[in-house]
């Protein structure tokens, strides 16, 4: 605001010297005037500026945060969170369409996200957050939730956000150490709409209890599915454990937890399983399997970061009941990954890797380089795939296993920008495989990533 006054008497000053130097001869003496009283008030302000007299309660602090840019008023009370990011890729398949089920993948730039996010703090208990994304298929709604926070350990949360299933998904999206997250993300949900309990007891615990509509894994309700197809529900449950905080133990960055839930009467079954890096579809059912029973999801889950060393590991199982026809089954798929990074330069972190002094050539700094390493698998069920038509669950092409393993480098400029390139062979085994149909995706993504 203060900057603002000082650009508009600025600009005053210029016009009125200009206007006035053309009557410079008849009017010098007000003209000398006019500056004096300028220079007095300018002089008023920067030292208001300097004391830090804010001049009302009314005025706004802006501080930069991690993901964010906060505008609060003056006493704090209220706050408005903006963040956005914008993610600009190059995908490049080796060799041929290295696909088993749909080839379709293609060299190509593409824009992967285009994100604003808001979020609102009232009163220092009563908020929101709206994240909405933008791209070539229109305008989707990531986040939309009230919540009021009665305490640190206890608050109420309505509306649309991520399911507390997957420890990856859970993450930012501009903070996984690959630019996609692994084949975990096939088997949990992505967002839903619901409402939520959660909090952080002691400063070691956290929690997360839900009640959803259910939703099919890795997919998000699109603005015109927020509403249940059925009257069944979800019930999601998460615990998280950090319970070592003094900044002289070595296990400070040590984190282990569990999360699942129970679903009755679910909707629809997941669209589809897709490989992490390229995007392409490796399995998908029947579009005549139906859903026919409970559907359960189970996943152990912890991270360990000390200094320049990060450790991600999580593994998912889910249990569903699918029908075909006059046939159902209970079907167990399961997905496990483990990802490592080593940063030069920086400190490892789950919420994204830091470096030690931002990029500045003139002073010689690079930033930091993180070197990521993954392995990560999807295992279906080998009951989906039955001899005949009538027992076979699966879709022609459809992989019965997949296993990945991914390399990559991220040049961290700094907490708003990097630049990403990964790697990753992708393997599939079993199943209904095309005749003469490739066995394996190999290809590279490069990112460019800048958030606020």
């Amino acid at each position: 605001m203060k900057k603002l006054k000082l650009t508009w008497l600025l600009a005053a000053a210029v016009l009125s010297f200009a206007g006035n130097s053309v009557w410079a001869d008849e009017d010098s003496g007000d003209l000398k005037t006019q500056l004096k009283e300028i220079t007095q008030r300018l002089q008023t302000l920067e030292s208001e500026k300097t004391t830090g007299d804010t001049g009302s309660a009314g005025s706004v602090v802006i501080t930069p945060e991690h993901n964010y840019l906060d505008f609060s008023s003056a006493d704090g009370n209220t706050v408005f969170k903006l963040g956005g990011v914008v993610q600009s890729d190059y995908r490049y398949f080796l060799g041929p369409n290295t696909q088993y089920f749909d080839p379709t993948g293609r060299d190509t730039f593409l824009i992967r996200k285009v994100r604003l996010d808001l979020v609102g703090y009232f009163d220092k208990f009563v908020g929101f957050r709206f994240q909405e994304e933008l791209g070539a298929t229109g305008v989707a709604v990531q986040d939309a939730y009230a919540f009021i926070k009665a305490d640190p350990a206890l608050q109420f949360q309505f509306g649309k956000s991520k399911e507390a299933i997957g420890l990856e998904r859970l993450q930012n999206d501009t903070d996984t150490l690959f630019a996609e997250r692994g084949l975990p993300t096939d088997l949990v949900p992505n967002r839903d709409l619901g409402f939520q309990i959660n909090g952080k007891a002691e400063d070691f615990l956290s929690y997360q209890a839900e009640i959803s509509n259910g939703t099919p894994d890795n997919q998000t309700p699109a603005n015109t599915l927020d509403t249940d197809s059925t009257n069944g529900k979800d019930l999601t449950g998460r615990l998280f454990l950090t319970p070592f905080h003094s900044e002289d133990s070595f296990l400070k960055g040590l984190g282990v937890g569990v999360a699942g839930s129970w679903a009755w009467q679910q909707g629809a079954l997941p669209a589809n399983f897709t490989t992490s890096t390229g995007q392409e579809t490796f399995f998908s059912y029947k579009t005549t399997a139906t859903p026919a029973g409970d559907f359960y999801h189970f996943s152990p889950q912890g991270y360990f970061y000390a200094g320049p060393f990060g450790l991600l590991a999580e593994f998912v199982q889910t249990t569903s009941g699918v029908g075909l026809g006059v046939n159902s089954l209970n079907l167990t798929n399961q997905a496990w990954q483990v990802n490592a990074s080593w940063v030069i330069g920086g400190k490892a972190s789950y919420l994204g890797a830091v470096a030690d002094t931002p990029l500045d050539l003139s002073k010689g700094h690079w930033g930091a380089l993180e070197l990521a390493f993954r392995v990560n698998q999807v295992l279906i069920d080998p009951n989906t795939f039955g001899p005949t038509a009538a027992t076979n669950y699966a879709n022609p092409g459809s992989a019965q296993q997949a296993t990945a393993y991914g390399f990559g480098a991220n040049w961290i400029f700094n907490e708003h920008f990097k630049l990403v390139f990964d790697f990753e062979d992708t393997d599939f085994q079993g199943g209904n495989a095309p005749a003469g149909g490739w066995t394996s995706e190999d290809v590279f993504v490069t990112r460019a990533q800048a958030n606020f």
